[in-house]
């Protein structure tokens, strides 16, 4: 029997988010949108929810692409202290985002900034 030990690396600073970069740069993401919730619209807005609408909105663009979708969702707070989330796309089809998602997001939660 072969034992094997883990060993245990903490990166964090600059090192941590080169090393994500690096790993998440090998995907040719197809478009980054951020989403913002307005708290006049959704009440108190924290890390949970933001996550929480930003993954539903993924799910509805998969559904209304029509094909399954790859995601990677980053919560942040902007300089304000308000929650966004920044979203990486991969998997559209050659039309792109289509015309839906964008206003889905603003009737429900408020604002979408687009690279599309």
């Amino acid at each position: 029997m072969h034992r094997v030990v883990a060993e245990r690396a903490v990166i964090r600073g600059a090192e941590l988010h080169d090393a994500w970069s690096r790993f998440f740069g090998r995907i040719p993401w197809e478009l980054h949108v951020t989403l913002t919730l307005d708290s006049k619209r959704t009440g108190d807005v924290d890390r949970a929810l933001v996550v929480k609408e930003a993954r539903w909105w993924c799910g509805q663009v998969a559904r209304l692409a029509r094909r399954p979708l790859a995601w990677l969702i980053a919560p942040e707070r902007g300089p304000g202290g308000q929650w966004h989330a920044h979203v990486l796309l991969v998997g559209l089809s050659p039309m792109g985002l289509g015309p839906a998602p964008v206003p889905m997001w603003r009737q429900r939660n408020g604002y979408v900034h687009s690279n599309a």
